[in-house]
């Protein structure tokens, strides 16, 4: 009986430290030396990291989130009569813009959807969209020029290292043209893209 007790612990033992070993996934080092009492023991194990960035834009022209802001202007009857320039918005004139990615150049793209001919008032009349003025002074973001076919831009320079993190604003004017357009509210959207490569 104490021999089969004793060869029963024997593989009970050698089960134990079996599994211990192929349990472990990890590295482990192990160290023991004669040292007087109180000497010192170091084991080293080691561990990898890994952090995926993506690359990334965020852009807003306007107020930030669902919004899409109007830019109203109402010329005076003096300005359209005799195409003055540089009539300001009445709403929403400057419009703050921002840009922040990781990706280096960005473009910035003006697109619009009137179809090539620009804002329309429901009927047969039109304005050119090249009467919108952009004034991107002082702006670390350019303005690309407002126009029918749409297709212009502008490139945005990275801060530092790829990474821009830039805020600024875009005044619009409108530039009443020589010749009159017909009495009407025209209207349009402007769809601004920022694309890196």
């Amino acid at each position: 009986m104490k021999h089969l007790t004793k060869t029963m612990v024997i593989i009970l033992t050698m089960v134990m430290s079996m599994c211990w070993t192929s349990g472990v996934m990890a590295e482990t080092s192990t160290v023991s030396v004669s040292v007087p009492p109180g000497g010192a023991l170091n084991a080293d194990a080691r561990l990898n990291f890994r952090i995926n960035i993506p690359k990334f834009i965020i852009f807003t022209v306007g107020t930030a989130g669902s919004t899409v802001d109007e830019v109203v202007f109402d010329p005076a009857v003096a300005d359209v009569a005799v195409g003055n320039p540089g009539t300001a918005a009445t709403t929403n004139g400057t419009v703050t813009v921002s840009l922040i990615s990781n990706g280096g150049m960005v473009a910035i793209a003006e697109a619009n959807d009137g179809g090539g001919s620009g804002l329309s008032d429901g009927g047969i009349n039109n304005i050119s969209y090249s009467q919108i003025i952009t004034d991107d002074t002082g702006s670390p973001i350019p303005a690309p020029t407002l126009s029918d076919a749409g297709g212009n831009s502008e490139n945005v320079t990275p801060t530092i290292n790829g990474i821009t993190v830039e805020t600024g604003q875009w005044t619009y004017t409108y530039d009443n043209p020589a010749t009159p357009p017909a009495p009407g509210t025209y209207t349009g959207q402007v769809t601004y893209t920022a694309s890196v490569p």
